[in-house]
């Protein structure tokens, strides 16, 4: 979105607070980002990925992560490490779910009227996009595996309740691999965020 944090804090502030045109915008006042930027984090607590829940990410992701970790620590933040749950795992499964099944409900209708316009997104080709694939997929799914999955939804979110509750902020990788590196069967926890809603960015 930016090229700095600095630039995203000014975007923020412009388009952040109460939107009387949007029923759903948050009914708060904006605040002046840029100038959160210049506090101190003396005495921030951070929770940080653990090194047991990066099994099978690069040794140059892992490095660049504990270098980081490293300068926030240097800064006064207060560091703890966050092992997740097996049950947290296992719901997070839901994501996939209910991305394929929301994606699908979206879509349908785009499809029906437009099926030309969305030929261009099927391919036999696994190098090309899975769009359209994605999108079918989702119509076979049923209401009851949607609902089921928004029940796991649910206990996962009551995890992360829970484990938010004791830092200000959760530190981990983007991607488990360097930009075009395979991963080799690793999986990253960006699709986390989209699970549990909270605000996140990535640099």
């Amino acid at each position: 979105m930016a090229r700095t944090v600095e630039d995203v804090a000014i975007m923020l502030k412009i388009i952040a607070g109460t939107d009387p045109m949007d029923q759903f915008s948050a009914r708060v006042a904006s605040r002046d980002y840029p100038q959160q930027l210049r506090r101190s984090i003396r005495g921030l607590r951070v929770g940080v990925l653990a090194q047991s829940e990066m099994k099978g990410f690069h040794v140059d992701t892992q490095r660049a992560f504990h270098d980081a970790v490293k300068v926030l620590e240097g800064q006064g933040a207060q560091i703890k490490e966050v092992v997740f749950t097996e049950n947290t795992h296992i719901a997070a499964e839901s994501h996939g779910i209910i991305r394929i099944c929301e994606a699908a409900t979206y879509h349908r209708q785009y499809m029906r009227k437009q099926e030309a316009e969305y030929r261009h997104i099927w391919s036999t080709d696994p190098n090309d996009s899975n769009t359209r694939i994605t999108i079918e997929a989702g119509m076979l799914l049923t209401g009851a595996q949607y609902l089921k999955a928004q029940q796991a939804r649910k206990l996962f979110m009551q995890e992360f309740y829970k484990i938010y509750n004791t830092f200000d902020v959760f530190l981990d990788p983007t991607m488990p691999s360097p930009a075009d590196v395979p991963a080799n069967g690793a999986e990253g926890y960006r699709n986390w965020f989209d699970l549990n809603g909270f605000p996140a960015v990535s640099l």
